[in-house]
């Protein structure tokens, strides 16, 4: 009867309605839970995971040196480039020896210039998106935290962090002070968004 097909009709498009609205919430549950880990050396490691909803990202970064700097830093998503030019960064360091830790949002853009250490955002028309940042030290290993949105909109010094391989960065100082890393740095290739295992590549 036309009675009985339009309550077909309503049932199939309700059914339609919740299966849509069920991917949709697996689909953000996934996102919210993806996370990852990360061993880049024998005193440096790093931790991360998709946090207030899926839109920001928490990294945790642990080492075997406290007092002295650290560095993680990640080209756009898709990029193959290895090197610093283009990269986006959060470092901790002990500014003039100080034992107070100061965390930065930074990013590098001198092409040709590999020496100079990545600039503060603020210092490109930027800002510091850097937030619920966190320091410890207990006996030989120390803890970096931060949160920052996947996408901070700072256009001017901030890549957007997107689904898909990105290659990140990262360095040990060998002094409190923000300076050259020597030979202690390296890149890795992984997924923020999807989470899983890193892979490590060659230094260019």
């Amino acid at each position: 009867s036309p009675s009985g097909r339009s309550g077909l009709s309503q049932s199939v498009r309700m059914a339609l309605v919740v299966l849509v609205v069920a991917t949709a919430a697996a689909a953000a549950g996934a996102r919210a839970a993806a996370a990852g880990r990360c061993v880049v050396s024998q005193e440096m490691r790093f931790e991360w995971r998709l946090a207030d909803g899926g839109d920001a990202l928490n990294v945790t970064v642990t080492w075997a040196r406290p007092g002295d700097w650290v560095g993680i830093g990640w080209q756009p998503a898709g990029s193959d480039a290895r090197g610093m030019f283009g990269a986006d960064f959060a470092v901790l360091d002990f500014a003039d020896g100080d034992d107070v830790p100061r965390a930065a949002d930074r990013s590098f853009d001198a092409q040709g210039d590999g020496m100079r250490p990545p600039v503060l955002d603020a210092a490109k028309g930027g800002r510091d998106d850097l937030y619920d940042v966190h320091y410890a030290a207990t006996g030989g290993t120390a803890t970096f935290s931060f949160m920052r949105k996947l996408d901070t909109g700072d256009t001017a010094a901030d890549n957007a962090i997107a689904r898909g391989k990105t290659v990140v960065l990262w360095a040990l100082g060998a002094s409190p002070d923000f300076e050259y890393h020597r030979d202690e740095r390296g890149t890795v290739l992984l997924d923020f968004v999807a989470g899983g295992e890193c892979a490590p590549l060659k230094w260019p």
